[in-house]
């Protein structure tokens, strides 16, 4: 399942960030912990940090190995500049299985 933020929705939100526009994804859980930190996963995923999702800025992977999640403060946070957000969502992973 995908879910498209498109550039006439992001103009139209009052969202500040990245993660702020994910509230209104289907199936999307945003935490915020403090004035600039997020988390942001999905239902399936769960826990505060995930080992279970993917994201990407420009093709470029903002996962972080060395802490086994997505870190959301390195999302550019000038919204003027990002032309769509898109959310793809699958099956849930079974704990403990390794990731594809």
């Amino acid at each position: 399942m995908a879910t498209v933020i498109s550039k006439q929705a992001i103009e139209a939100s009052s969202s500040h960030n990245v993660v702020e526009l994910l509230r209104a994804v289907p199936g999307m859980n945003v935490v915020q912990m403090s004035a600039y930190s997020f988390s942001a996963n999905s239902r399936a995923a769960g826990g505060l940090y995930t080992d279970a999702q993917l994201a990407l800025i420009d093709g470029r992977t903002i996962y972080l190995d060395y802490l086994g999640a997505v870190d959301w403060n390195f999302v550019p946070t000038n919204l003027e500049e990002v032309q769509q957000v898109e959310v793809v969502r699958g099956p849930p992973r079974r704990s403990g299985a390794p990731m594809p």
